[in-house]
Formats: structure tokens, sequence, C-alpha cells
């Protein structure tokens, strides 16, 4: 979501007489967006009280949710307006949407499909971990029985402490 400029137009207008038989200018804001196609969109304002009755959300919630600035708002004359469509984008936004049944079943099945690969991948990792331990002494057994073949008893301490994995050998002196 692109950041948006915004201009606020003051027009006044006359309301109708009241019960009292007054009528009064009643100032009107709008706000002008510069949407992202370069035209223009009127904002919708209401009051707080309005877009509550309208809108079925309490007066609180909407107080709560213009102090976050999640929704457009201006106060003229002490009077919290508050704009009817940044109201419907935030809801659209954060509303959870019904999830259709064959892109429920397509998830699953996705799901399962990944759980399967890593449940092969563990076993395979197992496999090689029991493998190894089973044939760790045929290893070593090998490894001695190439080491008897050294003449040398240096060379050959050295070829079984780095075959065995012992390199803090004392026949391995590197320094």
């Amino acid at each position: 979501m692109g950041v948006h400029k915004y201009s606020i137009r003051y027009e006044h207008t006359k309301q109708k007489k009241h019960s009292g038989g007054l009528s009064s200018p009643q100032r009107h804001a709008s706000i002008v967006r510069n949407n992202q196609k370069g035209g223009y969109s009127m904002a919708d304002w209401l009051t707080l009280k309005q877009l509550s009755e309208k809108r079925g959300i309490p007066e609180n919630t909407l107080r709560y949710w213009k102090s976050l600035n999640y929704i457009a708002s201006s106060t003229i004359d002490n009077v919290v307006m508050l704009d009817d469509n940044s109201v419907t984008r935030f809801l659209d936004a954060n509303q959870t949407k019904e999830l259709e049944e064959d892109y429920l079943k397509q998830l699953i099945q996705e799901k399962k499909a990944e759980c399967e690969a890593t449940l092969a991948y563990f076993e395979d990792e197992l496999y090689l971990l029991k493998t190894q331990k089973l044939y760790q002494p045929l290893f070593h057994i090998v490894i001695e029985e190439l080491g008897a073949l050294i003449t040398d008893d240096y060379q050959r301490e050295i070829f079984l402490a780095i075959s065995k994995g012992e390199p803090g050998s004392p026949a391995i002196s590197w320094g």
C-alpha cells in the first residue's frame, strides 16, 4: 500500500431548519486523495456517532482505531470526523475471509507432502546414524588391520590416531 497525499477542502453548506427554526451553516470536510492512477476520489466523512451507527461498531472501538491511525480522521470544530472509506479498507484488510473447500484441501495436500518429505529426510538421517553405530566396530577393526601393515611405530600411531579421530594423541605433536 503506497503513501497517499491528502488535501482537505472545506465546503459551507446550509442545513435544513431544525425543530428550533434555526438554520446554521455546517462545515463539511472532504478529503481528496490522489490515488495511484493519478485520479482523485472523495472521502466519505462521517461523525464518530454516525459511523458507529452505520457500521454497528462501538464508538470506543472507532476511537481506538483512530488513536492508532488505522483509519483516517480529522477534527473540525471539536467534532471528530472519520473517513468511511478508510474504515472499509481497514476492515477488508483485517477480516478473515472464508476459505473455499477446494483451497483448504489443496493446502492440506501441500502440508502432507511437506510432512512426508521431512519425515523421509529424518528417516534417512536416522538410518545413517544406526548404520554408523552398527558398523563402527567393524571400521575400527579394519583400521587396526591397516595400521598393522605400517612397520614404523611412529607412523602407525599417527595413522591410527587420525583414522580413529583422536587428534590429541601423544604421537602427534604439531608444534
